[in-house]
Parts: structure tokens; sequence; C-alpha cells
């Protein structure tokens, strides 16, 4: 019992990561199709907003959807200021840096002209892939460890208590 109690909290963590790789892929996703709307059909950013919430799956989903629902207080905040909160409900599972990222794109979105937007949509998208990379490379590994670490503990713990 001990030993599988060890073994359960190892798999929430797994779990937590294996949702953080998800969440980037599907983020990273999300940005492409907004590029894609801004660059190529030059459509206005609250319907590009409205599109990749319907379009895209996932944390990229959860992340438009909850902007369109905030942009409806575009006149009492800053859009940056939704964007953020907007990033902070739906990317949750996300590390400090990346959430730092996508923050850091909402100040740009709306606010500067065409060709800075697309570059900083390019920008993220290309930091937030590499650091899925970087989880999904050495997610294996961590899964190994996490998984034999819990394990020994919880046989040492069962070895003391004989």
């Amino acid at each position: 019992m001990i030993i599988l109690a060890f073994l359960s909290y190892a798999l929430l963590v797994l779990r937590d990561k294996r949702a953080s790789i998800h969440c980037l892929r599907d983020v990273t996703a999300a940005l492409e199709l907004l590029y894609g709307e801004l660059e190529l059909h030059a459509t206005p950013l609250p319907e590009a907003i409205s599109r990749a919430a319907r379009y895209c799956s996932g944390g990229g989903q959860a992340l438009f959807q909850n902007l369109a629902i905030l942009l409806i207080k575009l006149g009492e905040e800053t859009f940056s200021d939704l964007w953020k909160k907007a990033v902070q409900l739906s990317c949750g599972s996300l590390s400090a840096p990346e959430l730092e990222e996508l923050e850091r794109l909402g100040f740009s979105l709306g606010r500067y002209e065409l060709s800075t937007q697309l570059r900083e949509i390019r920008s993220c998208i290309a930091k937030l892939s590499r650091c899925r990379e970087e989880r999904a490379q050495s997610y294996p590994l961590e899964r190994r460890l996490w998984l034999g670490l819990s394990a020994a503990a919880g046989c040492f713990l069962v070895i003391l208590m004989i």
C-alpha cells in the first residue's frame, strides 16, 4: 500500500508534466492559426481571436475562448491585461518563463503595426516550440526517474517499518 501511494504521487507529477507538453503544443498551434489569420487574411484581431477559439483544441482553444469572453471588458481594461488574465486562466500548467513569454505577446497584439505583431507572434511560437521540444525529449527520462525513485522510496519505507 505504501509503495502504491508513492507511485500514485509520481503518476500525478508525470500527468502534470505531460499536460504542460500538450498545452504547449495546443497553444503554439493556436498561435500559428492566429498568425495565418493576421498575415494572409488581414482579419481584425477580435474576429481572429474568435476563429482561433472555434477551430483550435485543448489549451489553445481555452486561451482564446477565455480571451474572447474577457474582450467584453476591453474599454475598462487594456488588451494586454485581458490577454494576461486569459493566459493565467488557461495555461496554468506551464512554467513561469513560458507564461512570461505568452504574457509578453499580449503587449504587442493590437497595439503595433501588423508586421511587428506578426514578428512577435512568430518569435513566441519559436520559443514555445523549443520549450515543448525540450520537455518532450526529457519526459521519458523524467518518467523513469520519478517512477523508479517513488518505488524505491516506498520499498525503503516498508523495509524501515519491518
